[in-house]
């Protein structure tokens, strides 16, 4: 969804989840029960209110954190790719890849070849 359609409440909601998720995004075993408790809403409730703002489910939305700072650190160039992997929270490097490529349409090393 587009970030100019969202209402104040909406705003200030993705603000709190990405928030919570960016301060666990190093944790693999970060659920979505954990995340629904630390929002204080139930998980019916938290995948309702992220679906209605964002189109993803909770999942995609962590999911999608994680990617973002993994670009991140990929710029960086310190850290190799199954290093990264680990440090957003992926518990493989092949999941990692796999998720990566369906998100940027290309593999970290294709990103990383061309920064």
């Amino acid at each position: 969804m587009n970030q100019k359609n969202l209402t104040p409440h909406q705003k200030a909601f993705l603000k709190k989840a990405a928030r919570i998720v960016d301060a666990r995004i190093t944790d693999p075993g970060f659920t979505v029960e954990e995340f629904s408790r630390l929002m204080e809403l139930s998980r019916s409730q938290l995948f309702r209110k992220l679906k209605t703002a964002t189109g993803a489910s909770v999942s995609v939305f962590i999911r999608g954190r994680r990617l973002k700072y993994a670009l991140s650190l990929l710029e960086k160039g310190e850290l190799p790719i199954a290093r990264v992997a680990s440090k957003v929270g992926f518990s493989g490097d092949t999941y990692f890849r796999k998720c990566f490529k369906e998100a940027y349409s290309m593999t970290p090393t294709e990103y990383i070849s061309q920064i």
